[in-house]
């Protein structure tokens, strides 16, 4: 029974993920945050799921057609994660064909060398296990909480700037969809 409610726990959460419905209020607002947190790290929800099912079972997993509906459920959410994962790294693209439709398809020789070499940086799928938080560069300075607008409580920004130059440099302003007011 303890299998059933943990499946079925992981199982919503992950589908929460990947088909979020339309709530309001608290509800809304907590199947964000659940769905944010799959959608940010899947691969250490994996890692976690792994270790935990390793330590729980101790090698004594359940037989005949119980057995195959137990790794046949465990096999689909892993699936999921992974799609999550896979689905992720489309962002790098469709970022790119954005600002090529904006700013024309020659934007980055229009940048100077420095900033357009450090652009084509990539992180390594390892590092979204054992680093999955955001890392902050040093080389990157971080103003907060810049009043805006007219509602000094809710229009506020932070600004994301290089330590080692004050000339001018492109913007890119990044407006976070979602469970943010």
């Amino acid at each position: 029974m303890a299998d059933l409610v943990t499946i079925t726990i992981w199982a919503l959460f992950v589908a929460n993920s990947l088909w979020p419905p339309r709530l309001s209020g608290g509800a809304g607002f907590i199947s964000y945050v659940l769905a944010m947190l799959a959608n940010e790290i899947p691969l250490v929800f994996m890692v976690v799921i792994a270790v935990s099912l390793a330590i729980s079972r101790r090698g004594d997993l359940p037989a005949g057609w119980l057995g195959v509906a137990w790794w046949l459920s465990w096999g689909l959410i892993g699936a999921a994660l992974v799609w999550i994962q896979t689905r992720a790294r489309t962002a790098r693209p469709a970022l790119e064909a954005a600002l090529s439709k904006s700013l024309g398809d020659s934007w980055r020789a229009d940048i100077r060398p420095e900033i357009a070499g450090r652009l084509n940086t990539r992180t390594r799928w390892w590092s979204d296990i054992f680093l999955p938080f955001q890392r902050h560069r040093r080389d990157v300075q971080r103003i907060r909480n810049l009043s805006y607008g007219p509602d000094p409580r809710f229009h506020r920004l932070d600004i994301y700037r290089s330590r080692h130059t004050n000339r001018p440099n492109p913007v890119l302003i990044h407006l976070h969809e979602g469970g943010f007011v």
